[in-house]
């Protein structure tokens, strides 16, 4: 048994121990569930990707209760502790380098990690391609991995890390309920006064989340230093396939002392709290396309921060722009555009002249 923060009491099958006990596995206590771990946040403590794991396992558990279900209960549930196996350190932060290395995304990545385990996997009778499937949510596991819509992932990946952010006190919604009817609902066979009501808390503490956690100035400015960092490593061609498999401490400690000096001066002011001050925001459903490339590739990001340095005649390094496309609500019909401006804020920028030049 294991006290959770969600559920009360998890348990884990015996059988299921010597696939917790894997290296790979117990490494994911050391990757934050925020891409930006709590040691450069407010909150100073957040969730783990193991413990979030445990808990999309518990709710597997319950969907497989499901008598067309019933099968699959052994691989959907070692594939809920193997779904984040393949997050890099600080996850989403890492993972565009990840994708743009090895033509992968943490999911997909996921794939080498398995095969690398597959004794222990038949010792179970299951298979590293069948688990690598079911994580990448092919098959039945979309209920693991639905893309945009509802899935176990983040039935208990938005309420954690909101119990945790401080954002949720109350468990607005019941992530077990939902795992119980989730296939049902995801084939629209499940439309019942409660099951409505417990889809309407979800999206609506999914939005929370986002909007006062996950989008914050405190993690955006945050998020983008890091971002930064970790780009001027990969430039300097010092992100080897170490770096993937490494914990966020240990990522941390590589950044701030084994690479180049820029990586290591943005580190160094990451360690001591001195995050960059917004000074630019557009938020909108009609964005521009410079706005919709901001948004979608990373590295217009890169370079339109760049072109901000320049202009105002600063080092390129202390200018980050962070931009997404609202994920508060799954599957939203008409999502809005966020991006902001981040500097040191020793620094005084035209904020007029950015949003015209860059928005």
């Amino acid at each position: 048994m294991r006290r959770d923060i969600l559920y009360g009491q998890i348990k884990i099958d015996e059988k299921y121990k010597s696939i917790l006990n894997l290296k790979d596995i117990q490494r994911l206590k050391d990757i934050s569930l925020s891409a930006v771990p709590s040691v450069y946040l407010p909150i100073k403590k957040m969730s783990d990707r193991f413990e979030h794991s445990l808990g999309v396992a518990h709710l597997a558990k319950i969907s497989c209760e499901n008598e067309k279900l019933k099968d699959y209960a052994d691989a959907m549930i070692v594939a809920s502790i193997f779904h984040d196996v393949g997050s890099s350190p600080f996850s989403h932060l890492s993972e565009i380098f990840q994708k743009e290395i090895f033509g992968k995304n943490h999911e997909e990545y996921a794939h080498f990690i398995l095969k690398e385990c597959d004794d222990e996997l038949k010792k179970l009778g299951l298979d590293y391609r069948e688990i690598g499937d079911l994580i990448e949510g092919k098959g039945i596991g979309v209920i693991l991995n639905g893309g945009d819509s509802m899935d176990l992932d983040n039935l208990d990946n938005s309420l954690r890390y909101g119990r945790y952010a401080g954002v949720i006190r109350e468990l607005p919604y019941s992530p077990e309920y939902l795992a119980k009817h989730l296939s049902l609902i995801l084939n629209n066979l499940e439309n019942s006064p409660e099951t409505i009501k417990q889809i309407e808390k979800y999206n609506y503490a999914r939005k929370k989340v986002y909007v006062e956690s996950v989008y914050s100035d405190a993690n955006w400015s945050k998020a983008g230093m890091l971002i930064r960092a970790i780009n001027f490593a990969y430039l300097n061609g010092e992100l080897s396939e170490n770096y993937f498999r490494f914990t966020d401490t240990e990522a941390i400690n590589f950044l701030s002392t084994k690479c180049n000096n820029t990586t290591k001066e943005l580190m160094k002011k990451l360690n001591n709290d001195e995050g960059y001050k917004k000074v630019a925001e557009i938020s909108t459903k009609d964005p521009s396309e410079k706005l919709r490339k901001l948004c979608d590739d990373w590295k217009q990001r890169i370079k339109s921060a760049d072109e901000i340095g320049e202009k105002f005649k600063i080092p390129r390094q202390e200018v980050c722009i962070v931009a997404a496309r609202s994920q508060a609500v799954k599957n939203e019909k008409q999502p809005y555009y966020l991006a902001r401006v981040f500097v040191n804020p020793n620094l005084k920028i035209n904020e007029k002249e950015i949003i015209s030049d860059i928005f």
